[in-house]
């Protein structure tokens, strides 16, 4: 099978809809949304985000498929991964909903980002230790589920090699 590489894990975690029923743009509901709800009974029992393992970003980290390198074999010359503009804007919607509160917000994402890179992720670069690190955070949290984020990949991989 060929690598997957952090770019498949954004178009796998950041498509519309990927968040299950919520949408960041969509401030409608949220007081009642099933992922608060969620977020709001495991939050307390999520422990130390750095002693999870996620398999399919486990994966991503093994390949090594990183944006230098693949800008490399490419003949690519932007220094920046042309989805790192959309992570911006998904974390700052995240920030900026109503509903991102209830499910993951700014000050828990950047410490759980900031953890997770130093950590589980310290073999990644940035960016794609934070795109890594959010999906971690929100498979952590329920708002994707680990067999999604595979399933997403392999639609995703399917895709790009059509």
């Amino acid at each position: 099978m060929p690598e997957l590489s952090a770019f498949e894990v954004f178009l796998a975690v950041a498509k519309a809809g990927s968040l299950g029923a919520w949408q960041p743009w969509d401030r409608s509901g949220c007081s009642g949304s099933i992922y608060r709800e969620q977020w709001m009974s495991t939050s307390r029992n999520l422990g130390s985000i750095e002693d999870s393992a996620i398999a399919p970003l486990a994966k991503i980290v093994e390949r090594n498929q990183v944006w230098s390198r693949m800008a490399a074999k490419y003949g690519v010359d932007n220094p920046a991964p042309p989805w790192k503009t959309s992570l911006d804007g998904i974390c700052d919607a995240l920030d900026q909903s109503a509903c991102g509160p209830g499910i993951l917000n700014f000050v828990d994402r950047r410490n759980e980002e900031d953890a997770l890179s130093a950590t589980v992720y310290s073999n990644l670069p940035y960016p794609e230790n934070r795109l890594v690190a959010l999906a971690h955070s929100l498979v952590m949290r329920g708002v994707i589920g680990e067999a999604e984020l595979e399933e997403r990949l392999a639609a995703v991989r399917a895709r790009l090699e059509a």
